[in-house]
């Protein structure tokens, strides 16, 4: 079923009636690329961010193990420069919401405390300085992943290969990976088919050499657009947002995605992702790897995003939605593939 704004909007105001808001709490979409998330207007200075999950996504359990994980970072970047959203219980204290949006189909939401900033581009305020904060903002992230402990019912994807491009991998939300082969040209498939199996080889490395604090719950969405800066007393912090990707994965891999955002600006490519490194630097070590499968890595994060595209693509309707995103990602594979000549 294609999901329409008019029907989020109704899924959000219903959720709002199970959060301890005031009546006159108002829900606008900012977008919905995804799931569809909310600014929630409470008071004159006071917002939230409700997110309404994409059927068949993830799970209520996954959701709240996500926000189980979330809420153990944010303890654990209390008196850093670094922020991400806290989870809002409702009412009741749970942290996901069930909304009847169809007959049978219960729509799951959650609620966030909301982090003020905006988005930087190297076109666009991200210098150096901004780029170290970005590494030290996901060497923490990393910190709190290879030290997190699970409770019990915990459940989050492996992103491993057959996580990233299996015939059973999440992004696919149920569609049949063997569709890539319909709507990708034979150039195009093939490459992806490579890019997989490279992938594969990389981790059976990492796994190999056993090195410890490789492995952990990474962020897997770490990109420009969901990292907000502001200025705290002449100094940045970053606000680190979306969540709704992360699980189980390899460190070096979550490096991939923001330095295949840097690359997108090639002149500026060297001194940012330079910058970045040395933040990561600051509080921990690069990832075993890294030096030798940097750019795979970027590329690895395009080609996996065709199964996101695929599996999108089916739970909504929009089909040539998907078909456009996988033209974009596929030339953003031989782009990232590139810098290893």
């Amino acid at each position: 079923m294609r999901q329409t704004p008019s029907r989020y909007a109704d899924i959000a105001r219903t959720a709002l009636v199970a959060y301890d808001l005031p009546t006159n709490s108002t829900a606008t979409l900012l977008r919905g690329l995804n799931n569809a998330v909310f600014e929630v207007a409470a008071d004159a200075d006071v917002r939230f961010a409700l997110r309404v999950h994409r059927p068949g996504w993830r799970t209520a359990d996954q959701i709240a193990s996500e926000l189980a994980f979330q809420q153990a970072v944010g303890a654990r970047l209390d008196g850093s420069r670094i922020d991400v959203p806290r989870p809002v219980p409702a009412s009741s204290g749970d942290l996901v919401v069930r909304v009847l949006a169809d007959v049978g189909t219960p729509g799951l939401c959650s609620l966030l405390t909301w982090l003020d900033g905006v988005p930087l581009r190297p076109a666009r305020g991200l210098g150096p300085r901004a780029a170290e904060l970005l590494g030290e903002a996901l060497a923490r992230l990393h910190d709190a992943g290879a030290s997190f402990q699970p409770p019990a019912g915990f459940d989050l994807p492996r992103w491993d290969a057959d996580g990233l491009f299996g015939a059973h991998s999440p992004y696919l939300s149920g569609a049949d990976v063997d569709e890539l082969r319909d709507l990708l040209p034979a150039d195009d498939h093939a490459l992806f088919r490579r890019v997989a199996d490279r992938t594969r080889g990389a981790f059976d490395e990492f796994e190999a050499a056993s090195a410890p604090g490789q492995f952990g719950v990474i962020h897997n969405d770490f990109i420009l657009g969901n990292c907000h800066f502001r200025l705290d007393r002449r100094s940045w912090r970053v606000g680190v947002l979306d969540f709704d990707d992360c699980g189980w994965g390899w460190f070096c891999s979550d490096l991939g995605a923001v330095l295949g955002n840097l690359a997108d600006f090639r002149t500026s490519f060297t001194r940012l992702s330079r910058a970045f490194l040395a933040g990561y630097r600051t509080i921990r070590p690069l990832p075993q790897g890294f030096d030798q499968h940097w750019p795979l890595m970027m590329a690895t994060r395009h080609a996996a995003n065709c199964l996101w595209a695929l599996g999108r693509g089916r739970t909504t309707g929009d089909m040539d939605a998907a078909r456009r995103q996988l033209d974009v990602r596929m030339q953003l594979v031989r782009y990232c593939l590139a810098f290893e000549r």
